[in-house]
């Protein structure tokens, strides 16, 4: 009876304990997954600053706010020229997990942004996956690299992964 209730504790706890389980950021494994995706990215390396109210969390729903970046987008060989202009920032839940807004913080980041009609977006998911990745020349240069050959590889996912 005690080993019924327990696989019934187990199986009802097992979603939310699996959603919990957040991979580590790694810029490679993300630019793979928006290549598989039918919206276009660019990657940005610069900052998000937070304009205006940012709405109140509500479970499960998405949330909207503005917001306005400095920046540079990241070609096959260099960086653009520095930009700044107005982004907006959407965040995703599963669940009750959702993904939060950018912080304040003056250092540079690397972001996807996804290119839509109105503009660039953030799009911030449950684990705050598409949120900041700190800014290294390795981790430049290997997207770069990811960017010329259309994919970043295995070993490019790895090598991050031990950052």
């Amino acid at each position: 009876m005690r080993l019924l209730a327990a696989l019934l504790v187990f199986s009802l706890l097992g979603p939310q304990a699996h959603a919990l389980s957040c991979l580590q950021p790694n810029v490679a494994r993300d630019f793979n997954w928006r290549q598989g995706e039918k919206e276009t990215y660019r990657i940005f390396v610069g900052q998000v600053k937070m304009v205006g109210r940012i709405p109140k969390y509500r479970e499960g729903r998405k949330r909207t706010a503005k917001a306005v970046t400095t920046g540079r987008f990241m070609g096959r060989t260099k960086l653009t020229e520095t930009q700044t202009f107005e982004l907006t920032v959407n965040t995703t839940c599963a669940a009750s997990w959702c993904g939060g807004f950018p912080g304040k913080s003056d250092a540079d980041s690397i972001l996807f942004f996804e290119k839509t009609p109105k503009g660039d977006a953030l799009n911030i998911g449950p684990c705050d996956y598409g949120l900041a990745e700190p800014v290294t020349k390795k981790k430049i240069k290997l997207l770069q690299r990811c960017l010329r050959r259309g994919k970043c590889s295995d070993a490019d996912v790895k090598r991050l992964d031990q950052f």
